[in-house]
């Protein structure tokens, strides 16, 4: 943490020479951002453009889009309930990451630096004064950025030090969420969902599961954290086999992993790391190879795409859902909306256009925003169909966190106030906001959903018959053969079998030894 707190004191350094030089007004006045008036501002800090070597912006990120437009949709909703927040509405101040860790510490920057502590100031005569009408609010909470790459931990900090709550929307992030008292998570840890699929496989009473995890760091860290907990005592929960699928695994890939699954047709339950699309085309591949409804496929908070779901039908399927219904709900809600938007109807996010020829792979004089394509032409009606990300979920969720949470303390700090004095209470007082944004993030709990199919088991050695001690097969303690106690002897424990003592012989099912029948003994004798 000192190096953190190191490189937190460089950056506000920094900072200072910024605005100095005037370096802060040419982001906000010459960079593209989207700002949204409302009595409280959330800030969002997106990766809405890849990085490129030189540090410039790469081409425009669709996932970014989309983190956007679901911040844009879910305050558009928030304020239309007249039951959540009442008589204050919330704005929103978007900047761009660009994927770049200093691009997300100066749009941090920015944040911290707006209004300058006087944006609640009024003239005598209850007018604005001139100061404020051009000043942005602070925001009072910030949603992202998602992932280190934008410099999360020195972001964090630096908010922190101004006492303003931030969400990470990525589950990539929840290590760090207990290094830093303002940082919060709205999508689940793999901590959370390892332990929850390993619970759901020891209740379903399985010890042998295979393991297929996409290559990169949150992934791999949801493995090893199932896997932990696979070893704790009292589990008993073996691996058949762990394969991993390269991050930019083609159809080929995917079938090797279906073709190496199929050989430990014992393992029927298979644990799966994976994204949405690699989710997707792994099911698919069984399809494809003959291999439909031969697993049960146990899945965490990714598999809850559109393509997923539509891709497991037929299949045995067991999710974790973070408040199903209504997520299920503002996620179709959301697809609809994302459906009908256009260059023309979407004004407010100055990179739709730009977006727009990306994926449509077209230029146009009248949408161009330095876009890359084929020379035709962009009408600005494409039917444009676009996977859901899974970002989209969790920042669905972070707005509906901090909303709720501004609500909860709006009813207990000022219940009867009016809409001045409130808001600006809420804005001032991060503090309080912040420990109701907590008893939000850590009261939400995780649902296990089973789709299609009942549920075979997925062991690798059936259970010992009576008089029988286990052999395990090439040291796994989940693989035995099943071989009977030798005449005179009796099963002492599941792997031993031994002679009964002088006197004693084993009874009929060879659990234990009783004393010899003294009768069968002189009969023996007289004859």
């Amino acid at each position: 943490m000192a190096g953190v707190r190191f490189s937190l004191c460089l950056v506000l350094v920094s900072a200072c020479c910024f605005s100095l030089l005037g370096v802060g007004s040419s982001r906000e006045h010459g960079e593209k951002h989207v700002l949204l008036g409302g009595d409280l501002v959330l800030g969002g800090l997106f990766p809405l453009h890849a990085a490129w070597p030189n540090g410039t912006c790469g081409h425009v990120s669709v996932p970014g889009i989309q983190a956007l437009e679901a911040m844009l949709f879910a305050v558009d909703k928030v304020n239309r309930e007249s039951s959540l927040l009442p008589n204050i509405s919330l704005g929103v101040h978007v900047l761009d990451t660009c994927m770049d860790p200093s691009r997300s510490v100066q749009a941090a920057m920015t944040f911290v630096h707006t209004a300058g502590g006087t944006e609640d100031a009024m003239c005598a005569d209850g007018s604005v004064p001139l100061h404020r009408r051009h000043a942005h609010k602070r925001p009072v909470c910030v949603i992202g950025p998602a992932s280190r790459q934008e410099a999360l931990p020195v972001v964090a900090e630096l908010l922190g030090f101004f006492k303003v709550p931030q969400i990470s929307f990525s589950a990539a992030t929840s290590d760090l969420v207990p290094e830093f008292e303002y940082l919060f998570q709205s999508a689940p840890s793999e901590t959370t969902q390892a332990a929850i699929l390993s619970a759901i496989v020891q209740t379903l009473g399985w010890n042998y599961v295979s393991l297929v995890v996409t290559d990169g760091r949150y992934y791999q860290q949801n493995a090893q954290a199932f896997q932990e907990e696979a070893k704790k005592s009292g589990r008993g929960i073996c691996i058949a086999s762990q394969l991993r699928i390269p991050h930019d695994a083609d159809s080929a890939d995917i079938d090797r992993v279906v073709q190496q699954l199929l050989r430990y047709p014992r393992a029927v339950g298979v644990v799966v790391f994976t994204t949405a699309r690699q989710a997707s085309s792994l099911l698919a591949a069984a399809k494809r190879l003959g291999a439909a409804g031969r697993f049960v496929w146990l899945g965490g908070e990714t598999w809850h795409s559109k393509d997923v779901l539509r891709s497991s039908r037929g299949e045995s399927v067991i999710t974790l859902a973070h408040d199903h219904d209504q997520d299920s709900a503002m996620l179709k809600e959301f697809a609809e909306y994302f459906s009908k938007l256009r260059p023309h109807n979407n004004r407010r996010n100055p990179w739709f256009g730009e977006y727009w020829e990306h994926h449509i792979q077209c230029v146009s004089e009248s949408l161009s925003q330095g876009g890359a394509g084929d020379p035709c032409v962009c009408t600005g009606e494409e039917d444009v169909t676009v996977s859901q990300h899974e970002w989209v979920r969790g920042v669905l969720a972070a707005v509906r966190a901090v909303a709720r949470a501004a609500h909860d303390m709006q009813q207990a700090v000022c219940p009867r106030s009016g809409r001045r004095p409130c808001d600006v209470k809420l804005r001032q007082d991060t503090d309080i906001l912040t420990k109701f944004i907590a008893n939000v993030t850590s009261g939400e709990e995780e649902e296990v959903m089973l789709r299609e199919g009942g549920i075979p088991r997925s062991v690798c050695s059936d259970p010992c018959p009576a008089g029988h001690r286990k052999v395990s097969q090439t040291g796994d303690a989940c693989c035995w053969l099943c071989v009977r106690c030798a005449p005179g002897e009796y099963l002492k424990d599941d792997v031993t079998c031994e002679h009964c003592p002088e006197g004693q012989r084993a009874n009929q099912d060879l659990s234990a030894c009783e004393p010899t029948n003294e009768s069968e003994d002189v009969d023996d004798v007289d004859s």
